[in-house]
C-alpha cells in the first residue's frame, strides 16, 4: 500500500516538473489566480514578485536522483518589513515571514 501511494505521488511530482519550464508552481496556477489577481490590483506581475516577500526560484538538479530537477524558493528580501496603514498613517504594523519547507519523496541511483 505505501509502494503505492509512494508511486502515485512520484508520478505526479514528476509530471509536474517535467511539463513546467522554469517556474513549476506559479505556472500551475497562472492561468485562474493571475487573472484575478491582476483585475484586483492592476498588475501583470507575477504573485512571486508582487508579495510582500518576494521570491525567485532557484534550480537544484541531480542526476543521481528522480525527479532530477526540483526548483526550490529562494527569499529575494529579508523576512522582516513595516508597512503603514491605509486608515492610520500613524500606525505601523510590522509583518514577518517565515520560509515553509516540505519533504519531496525521491528515488536515489543505486550505485554499483
Amino acid at each position: 500500500h505505501f509502494i503505492f501511494q509512494f508511486i502515485q505521488i512520484l508520478c505526479i511530482t514528476m509530471l509536474i516538473v517535467s511539463t513546467c519550464n522554469c517556474n513549476p508552481v506559479i505556472n500551475i496556477i497562472k492561468g485562474n489566480l493571475s487573472l484575478e489577481l491582476s483585475q484586483d490590483y492592476n498588475s501583470e506581475l507575477l504573485l512571486k514578485e508582487r508579495s510582500l516577500a518576494p521570491w525567485t526560484y532557484e534550480k537544484k538538479q541531480d542526476n543521481e536522483r528522480v525527479p532530477q530537477v526540483i526548483y526550490e524558493a529562494q527569499c529575494s528580501t529579508s523576512h522582516h518589513c513595516t508597512i503603514r496603514s491605509k486608515n492610520k498613517t500613524s500606525s505601523l504594523y510590522s509583518l514577518e515571514s517565515v520560509p515553509i519547507k516540505a519533504k519531496i519523496p525521491v528515488l536515489r541511483k543505486k550505485s554499483s
